[in-house]
């Protein structure tokens, strides 16, 4: 009996050891093409900038900063101001935590763009706030003063900030807001500053994951949840990679002058546009690789292009290229890339992609495959017929590149409209009898094939 209990402390105390190493895998990146990424594991902020007049990039770790915030170096998401592209915040789930920061790249930052000469960058701290929830999958957006963490199962907290300092205000408006019939929010994405599309686990209507629209009111103190947009086949808890890699993502795209145009690109296995101004959802079928599910998608506004990565079943991931100048609601697959670095010890290895950004001329991606190294492929030419296949992959420590893509496609060749059905709205739907407490716990089993109480709390 002794000995059997020894074995099955020792079994269990390994597997705690694998969990403590996972970490979040995710990058940003300003519109002139800086990318900002984190990892975990201490590393700080992951910066890759030009380093020469040639393009040529250099990538550079920063995670000695102040010493009122030095104990918080380890990030596992971020998220960059698009009204104020110098300004970055990086949530930390191991304290709970949010920093910001100013970015100097030594260019011009007029009207809060970030532009980069060859200057190596200057990362200064501001300030750290919480405690706050997030578990057992979070993530962090900010816009023009507002900034959002998800918050989980324990739901979304809200901070202010100074959209000129980066400077956060302690407390929050909103602290672990959970409303009725939501399990919790794995991911938040800011439109603007009075915006929000939160990543949601559902506990009733037609469809479990999806999306939901909340409209922040910071001078009424108020959130008001407006249309949510479910994802049918979604992938539920399979891809998952905790803390802040759970595959249910969204980018924005623009389509007018106005924010009444905008277009919802979401990442959840299917690769899914929603029209933010209706009840219509896309659901995009052209092309795409067999046995492809995408967990992560951006959208690069200035070239009309949105991204989608994703894991394919045969193993490996595959980056798919669509041009939006056309028709927004029905892309055009332009490319389509395996996410392989270059090098020696980065060709033609499969990666396992876990974030993607675009700016500039570039895409930039990260991997679990190879975490905290920031890896890059060029932009095809919108308006292309297949467009540069032949564009090189590389990552931002000078690696030789290599190049791939799929031999299977599926047959379609058009999206499918899945129709503005009342099922995608809020009020919609059966109940659904999962428990809330249940669903995100299972996940850890899932995992690990241990109670969830080891791996999130």
């Amino acid at each position: 009996m002794m000995i059997r209990s020894c074995v099955l402390f020792c079994l269990v105390a390994i597997v705690v050891v694998v969990v403590v190493v996972v970490d979040g895998q995710n990058v940003v990146m300003t519109s002139s093409g800086a990318a900002i990424a984190v990892n975990g594991s201490g590393n700080g902020l992951i910066i890759s900038s030009i380093a020469n007049n040639a393009g040529d990039r250099e990538q550079s770790e920063f995670n000695a900063f102040d010493s009122s915030i030095v104990s918080l170096s380890s990030f596992d998401d971020v998220s960059i101001d698009p009204a104020n592209e110098n300004l970055v915040f990086a949530l930390t789930t191991e304290g709970r935590s949010v920093c910001s920061f100013v970015l100097d790249f030594g260019g011009n930052t007029a009207g809060g763009e970030a532009t980069i000469n060859t200057d190596d960058p200057v990362v200064n701290a501001v300030n750290c706030v919480g405690v706050f929830s997030v578990s057992p999958f979070c993530g962090v957006s900010a816009y023009g003063g507002t900034l959002m963490i998800s918050g989980g199962t324990g739901g979304f907290t809200i901070y202010e900030y100074d959209p000129q300092t980066g400077l956060i205000s302690d407390p929050p408006i909103f602290l672990n807001n959970l409303f009725p019939n939501i399990i919790g929010h794995p991911d938040v994405v800011m439109l603007n500053a009075n915006l929000a599309a939160l990543s949601t686990d559902f506990s009733g209507g037609s469809f479990r994951f999806g999306t939901q629209m909340a409209t922040i009111d910071v001078s009424e103190l108020t959130v008001s949840f407006g249309l949510d947009y479910r994802v049918e086949n979604t992938l539920g808890f399979d891809l998952i990679l905790p803390p802040t890699n759970f595959p249910l993502v969204n980018a924005m795209y623009r389509s007018g002058d106005d924010e009444s145009s905008t277009i919802m690109y979401t990442a959840n296995g299917p690769m899914q546009i929603q029209d933010l101004s209706s009840t219509v959802v896309t659901v995009l079928t052209a092309r795409v690789p067999n046995g492809f599910s995408a967990v992560t998608v951006a959208v690069n506004q200035a070239k009309k292009i949105v991204v989608f990565g994703g894991v394919l079943a045969s193993g490996g991931s595959q980056i798919l290229f669509y041009d939006l100048s056309a028709n927004p609601m029905d892309p055009t697959l332009v490319d389509s890339k395996q996410a392989t670095g270059g090098g020696d010890t980065m060709a033609e290895i499969e990666q396992r992609i876990t974030s993607i950004a675009s700016g500039g001329d570039v895409v930039a991606f990260v991997t679990s495959t190879f975490p905290g190294i920031i890896q890059f492929l060029d932009l095809p030419i919108a308006g292309g017929s297949g467009g540069t296949s032949d564009s090189d992959a590389s990552s931002s420590t000078g690696n030789t590149p290599t190049t791939g893509a799929p031999d299977d496609t599926a047959s379609s060749d058009s999206s499918t409209i899945m129709g503005d059905s009342s099922e995608n709205s809020s009020s919609s739907g059966s109940p659904r009898t999962t428990q809330i407490s249940s669903s995100w716990w299972q996940a850890g089993r899932i995992i690990f094939g241990l109670p969830a109480m080891v791996l999130f709390y």
